[in-house]
């Protein structure tokens, strides 16, 4: 066992496999917030020269396991908020095509 990685503590505030654990819910992690919009903007990067269509299939694939994965975390209303942001990045994707 990785003595540096491991620790013994309270679960409150603890970041395990990109949740946080706190007042006894599961959440997501701000960091992974982070790299889930890095990604995103990756995927939604409108010089990256290949077409809508296939853009969006990878966005899709990229979106559909990360939602999977993430469905164990209590956050209706972050999914309400990225789903908003999400929308904003496509259309902007349209309208700079």
């Amino acid at each position: 066992m990785n003595e540096s990685k491991s620790r013994v503590g309270p679960v409150s505030g603890s970041k395990f496999l990109g949740f946080t654990f706190r007042y006894g819910q599961v959440q997501i992690h701000e960091q992974a917030l982070k790299k889930f919009k890095a990604n995103v903007r990756e995927l939604t990067n409108r010089n990256w020269g290949i077409s809508m269509t296939l853009q969006i299939h990878k966005l899709k694939q990229y979106l559909r396991g990360w939602g999977h994965y993430s469905l164990i975390a209590n956050a209706y209303q972050l999914t309400v908020d990225l789903d908003h942001w999400l929308r904003r990045r496509i259309r902007m994707c349209y309208w700079l095509q």
